[in-house]
């Protein structure tokens, strides 16, 4: 498993590229800017506990330029180890944790071959993801305003590597997820995993995910990879995946940059 890992630090987090957002390496860290307004994030770093202060700062700097909030992703393996507590003194505000688990397809699992009852639609279509928001925004807090742009540009410019799929119930998308199938890496990844409180316990989750993973068989990766949170880890855990580490986000909001940069 640590050489999973250790691939998986450098594929999916070091050298990964996304089409809603702008890549920048800097001496300390790997950082991504959102073209679209939404959120950017840090996801790749090497720090001593000296550098944590001083380059957190600099990133506040240069999201806080930008009007932009920001994730800073810590994953338990970092160093250094109370990497979450220190951005929590400099006002970053802490996400739910969540399991990173892993699938290796290079044995395809039994559940792949059996038939889904489930209809799982891959969307072509840019109208279906104001259903796809529509389904979120019922679902969660969270309002998902720079989603909406953020699907149909990777559907509109970067097909190829990307994935849209539901399902309906009643006429109407009841569950929702995407993929990533990046190229240069071993690792396809699926995001979004979203179901109408009314549908769930009915296998549209699953079905999606054996959509996605098939897809993804296809194209030749060789694993399949969700952040997982407690809602669907133990759907995951069922079909075979296994944790590979756990990660929690540290959000800075620019409600809190003057503030917190005083000090």
């Amino acid at each position: 498993m640590s050489d999973v890992l250790a691939l998986y630090d450098t594929e999916q987090r070091r050298d990964v590229r996304y089409a809603d957002s702008v890549r920048e390496v800097t001496p300390a860290v790997v950082r991504h800017t959102s073209r679209l307004g939404g959120r950017g994030f840090v996801i790749y770093w090497k720090l001593t506990e000296a550098e944590v202060e001083p380059v957190a700062r600099e990133q506040i700097q240069h999201y806080r330029s930008l009007g932009q909030d920001f994730e800073w992703k810590v994953y338990d393996h970092d160093a250094p180890p109370d990497l979450g507590a220190r951005l929590e003194q400099l006002g970053f505000e802490p996400e739910p944790r969540e399991a990173i688990v892993y699938c290796d397809l290079s044995v395809p699992p039994a559940w792949l071959a059996n038939p889904v009852s489930v209809q799982v639609e891959r969307v072509t279509d840019p109208t279906v993801v104001e259903e796809v928001i529509a389904l979120r925004r019922a679902v969660s807090d969270e309002e998902p305003s720079h989603l909406a742009s953020s699907l149909k540009l990777q559907l509109h410019d970067d097909a190829a590597h990307f994935g849209l799929y539901v399902a309906r119930a009643a006429g109407k998308v009841a569950s929702v997820g995407w993929a990533r199938f990046d190229a240069n890496t071993s690792f396809a990844s699926l995001w979004g995993g979203t179901t109408d409180p009314a549908w769930r316990h009915r296998g549209l989750y699953t079905a999606l995910v054996a959509a996605r993973a098939s897809e993804a068989l296809r194209r030749g990766y060789r694993f399949l990879t969700v952040d997982a949170l407690p809602t669907s880890r133990p759907i995951l855990e069922k079909l075979g995946f296994k944790v590979l580490t756990h990660a929690c986000g540290y959000v800075w909001k620019q409600d809190r940059a003057a503030t917190s940069l005083q000090h």
